[in-house]
């Protein structure tokens, strides 16, 4: 689609998407915005640039029993051209997210925290709340801390 390029991987990778904050297995695809490979971008935002992917975001936090304060905040993407939702991606102290199976667990029944969904904008104040607790200041400002979930346009 013009500039935006996927490309099919040859073997799993292990990187950072600096458009999301997704840090792990890159397993089939990674796509490129004018061919530039130094900033490729993980497959979701893929779909999330992609004009012809509708992507719809939810959020949940996670606390541990008796604990006021979330642990964790989790998004879940659901894509139109993939037939379920994933598992889950969690921000926890690592400032970085990752799958978690959190939501899997709650849904069975199994979950040893609370998951409750939030806004966008709940969302975005416990990651800030994550980063201010953890990280020095300037970490609030990576991308995906001030946005939970990132435009669509680049």
């Amino acid at each position: 689609m013009g500039d935006l390029q996927r490309h099919r991987l040859a073997q799993v990778v292990i990187d950072d998407c600096p458009r999301c904050g997704w840090h792990g297995y890159f397993h089939d695809y990674l796509a490129t915005l004018g061919g530039d490979w130094a900033t490729a971008v993980c497959d979701n935002c893929y779909a999330d640039l992609h004009p012809g992917i509708t992507v719809t975001v939810r959020f949940f936090s996670a606390r541990s029993g008796g604990s006021s304060e979330p642990f964790a905040v989790i998004r879940e993407r659901t894509r139109s051209d993939h037939p379920v939702a994933d598992i889950g991606q969690q921000l926890a102290w690592r400032l970085a997210w990752e799958h978690t199976t959190l939501l899997v667990e709650d849904a069975r029944g199994e979950a040893m925290a609370d998951i409750v969904p939030v806004s966008q904008e709940e969302a975005e104040r416990i990651a800030a709340s994550l980063a201010a607790r953890y990280w020095p200041p300037d970490a609030a400002q990576l991308p995906w801390v001030t946005s939970a979930y990132p435009p669509a346009a680049p």
